[in-house]
């Protein structure tokens, strides 16, 4: 036999039995793999690390029993059909979250902790209100702006709403300038008792940062801002007392800063010292909508 023969021979065969050794090792460790995770997974199966109550808190208590039953069941399933998503190392916590502020619209935001390996402890903070708003027209009986605050009109129409318009809780009876009002009629028909408008947009984003703005540019220009009622028509009527109410007309078909500036320049003009020396003026409207040319009685 020629040693070129042997060679090839002995060739074949090393390389046969490095093949061989080469699947040995692969399945050795897939075994060794598939193990340890078949372990793993009975380990964050057992008892002891199954998430089964919840702790909520920051919250009013006739809210808190249906919340936790609503977390705890946003646990119940498996990942991939294999680890539980009510395990203590594997809770789904921005499911829950959402589960929260979807239930609770008053919710900002939501700290979750665990308590040993059975429970959540979950802490709730709620939004600060930007305003209120009215879904009914305001009430002008009785209304002394100078001695009780501008009447709101009927309290249970009333409701507290976040900085992007969101109503998201009902508000209690308020006098004083605490937090900027608002009325929106259009948004129920109020023949209507079963509307309910939590979870709503009293107006767009946008028009109610804009009319923020300009709520806080005339108190801090010293005039006296009671509400503001929001048609759906972009029309406004801004309340304020001089000392009984006055209607402002104003709109958003022209910027408002152009519109502030107009009225702050008439108001100043027909307040000034030479003018009010005999008597205080008073008005039942100023209109604003047109420029320069001011229109009152």
């Amino acid at each position: 036999m020629s040693s070129r023969y042997q060679h090839h021979k002995q060739s074949t065969g090393f390389s046969k039995r490095k093949r061989v050794r080469t699947i040995l090792i692969c399945g050795v460790i897939f075994l060794a793999l598939f193990s340890w995770g078949f372990s793993l997974v009975r380990f964050i199966s057992l008892d002891p690390f199954n998430i089964d109550r919840v702790q909520i808190s920051g919250i009013d208590p006739s809210l808190t029993t249906a919340l936790e039953a609503a977390v705890l069941d946003s646990m119940k399933g498996d990942y991939l059909g294999l680890l539980p998503k009510s395990s203590t190392f594997l809770y789904p916590k921005k499911a829950i979250e959402n589960v929260i502020k979807l239930a609770v619209p008053s919710v900002d935001s939501v700290s979750i902790s665990r308590l040993g390996g059975n429970e959540l402890d979950i802490s709730i903070k709620e939004k600060d209100p930007a305003a209120i708003i009215c879904t009914d027209y305001p009430d002008f009986s009785g209304a002394d702006t100078s001695e009780t605050g501008f009447q709101i009109g009927n309290d249970d129409s009333c409701y507290y709403v976040d900085t992007n318009a969101l109503i998201f809780k009902k508000a209690p009876a308020i006098t004083g300038d605490a937090y900027h009002r608002y009325f929106v009629p259009g948004l129920v028909d109020n023949e209507s008792s079963t509307t309910d408008v939590i979870g709503m947009y009293a107006t767009s984003t946008d028009e109610f940062n804009r009319l923020q703005k300009f709520y806080t540019n005339v108190a801090d220009d010293g005039i006296t801002a009671d509400a503001i009622l929001v048609k759906d028509t972009g029309e406004y009527e801004l309340y304020i007392g001089n000392p009984d109410v006055v209607v402002i007309y104003f709109n958003n078909a022209r910027p408002f800063n152009d519109q502030l500036a107009n009225l702050l320049s008439f108001w100043t003009t027909m307040n000034s010292p030479s003018r009010t020396k005999a008597a205080t003026t008073t008005f039942d409207y100023i209109d604003v909508r047109y420029g320069a040319n001011v229109f009152y009685k």
